[in-house]
């Protein structure tokens, strides 16, 4: 592979100020895609304040609010003073407001009013209001969010309410609960198992699917057994209820977790978990179903054994049959068969994410001729393994991906850029920072100002600004 030749960190910082320089004077270069889709991007000045430019680093919205969100279906939220915020569109005028805070899904927001602080949703395209409630969830992972209404009786009720969000709308029909203080809800990834009181320790369950919509009631039951792993105690990987079979008298068990559904069994058993995956053993009530051993994460059932074959090395499960390790993660799995070389043995030594969604794995080296031990690491994408020694070959480390692309360190300058999978460098290892943003957009610091890149494009904003796109706001 060609090496990529270090520049002094002088004739970078000139070439880099030339570059600053050459783009400000392009005529024009505005890119209506990724998080410049709606023509303007969040930034910040020197004094602190926030407003909007296109790629060019042209201001559209003047930077005189405290904080400012990206734009969601032609509006975004911004914070005019310390907890007084308003919805403006693409042309900076303010459409909505004053309220105590703002959530802008797309078509839909929640909306906090200024003087009652009740909450409520309301529906862009119609101008529809909601009516109103007291608090509310958004889970981003599971796309739903629930709210909260105390129902001011003597007995703690409150009713809880579950609507799904796609594509930037809120469904305007949710699932409603009324409960009182006995009552109980358990959260399971996009499920919601919600019981009302029948008796010392027992209630009438129902099981909602969040996307679906579709119930399923469990009569007198009883919780048997939950995962404690979760630190939220109303949000569980898995619950076994317990509940009588009215024509046999005897007791039945469910098994139920965020992504599956077993009834009959006798025991279930956690071996080992992580942030968020679940492996677990399954023993069934009838005597003559086997065992069976499986992994699951929020979403979907990772895989079902017949015997306990799975190990937990960092973030990751994996097996290995005939030199072909199989990794499991919340983002699915993935297969490598390494090929090592003679007279050396490999074993997974670490396995860890990085950009959310790329794993990578340490492998242990062992010569057993030499007796010598080292590491080699390996990139995991839906677009395949990627060898990260090709990068230490160049003096590179990777700390970040995203898209397809890693955010590299030059160990001798410590300044940072972006390579491809195939290990070329398309974005010059020239700044001082380098974070992913969305669609092929990548947030770039040089000193105190920070641009907006896209890769294969260079540069489409100046170095003008003092932050652009912040996390928060994306």
């Amino acid at each position: 592979m060609k090496r990529k030749m270090i520049l002094p960190a002088v004739v970078v910082l000139l070439l880099a100020a030339a570059l600053t320089g050459v783009l400000a004077a392009c005529a024009d270069k505005t890119e209506n895609t990724g998080v410049f889709a709606s023509g303007a991007v969040p930034v910040q000045d020197v004094y602190g304040n926030w407003g909007y430019a296109d790629s060019n680093g042209e201001v559209l919205i003047p930077c005189e609010y405290r904080s400012a969100t990206a734009f969601r279906g032609g509006y975004a939220a911004v914070e005019a003073a310390a907890g007084v915020w308003y919805v403006i569109n693409t042309s900076g005028e303010r459409v909505q407001g004053p309220f105590a805070s703002v959530r802008i899904f797309g078509d839909s927001a929640v909306f906090e009013d200024y003087k009652t602080h009740e909450y409520y949703f309301y529906t862009f395209s119609t101008g529809e209001r909601g009516e109103g409630f007291d608090g509310y969830v958004y889970d981003a992972e599971n796309a739903f969010v629930r709210t909260v209404t105390s129902t001011g009786d003597n007995v703690g009720g409150r009713i809880l309410e579950y609507r799904a969000v796609k594509d930037g709308v809120v469904a305007g029909d949710g699932t409603a609960y009324y409960l009182t203080g006995n009552d109980v809800f358990y959260e399971l990834g996009g499920k919601v198992l919600t019981g009302r009181r029948t008796g010392s320790s027992r209630y009438d369950f129902t099981l909602l699917d969040i996307a679906e919509g579709t119930t399923t009631a469990y009569a007198d039951a009883s919780v048997a057994e939950r995962d404690f792993a979760v630190p939220d105690t109303e949000k569980l990987n898995y619950i076994v209820l317990s509940s009588e079979n009215a024509e046999t008298g005897e007791t039945d068990n469910s098994f139920i977790s965020s992504a599956a559904q077993e009834p009959g069994v006798a025991d279930v058993a956690r071996i080992d978990g992580t942030d968020g995956l679940t492996y677990v053993r399954i023993s069934y009530a009838d005597g003559q179903t086997a065992d069976k051993y499986m992994l699951f994460s929020a979403e979907e059932v990772l895989c079902e054994l017949a015997d306990d074959g799975l190990t937990r090395v960092g973030e990751a499960f994996f097996s290995l049959q005939d030199g072909t390790y199989t990794f499991y993660t919340e983002d699915g799995k993935f297969t490598h068969k390494p090929a090592p070389a003679a007279d050396t043995t490999l074993s997974v030594a670490d396995c860890a994410f990085i950009g959310g969604s790329t794993l990578v794995v340490t492998y242990r080296v062992e010569n057993s001729a030499s007796g010598e031990t080292y590491t080699q690491k390996a990139a995991f994408t839906s677009a395949g393994v990627t060898d990260l020694q090709m990068f230490e070959d160049m003096n590179l480390t990777v700390t970040d991906a995203a898209d397809g692309f890693f955010v590299v360190r030059n160990n001798g300058t410590g300044r940072y850029g972006v390579a491809d999978l195939s290990g070329s460098i398309v974005a010059e290892t020239v700044y001082t920072g380098v974070r992913p943003l969305e669609g092929g957009f990548w947030a770039v610091k040089m000193g105190g100002a920070e641009s907006v890149y896209k890769t294969g494009t260079g540069e489409l904003m100046p170095f003008v600004f003092s932050a652009v796109c912040p996390e928060e706001a994306l």
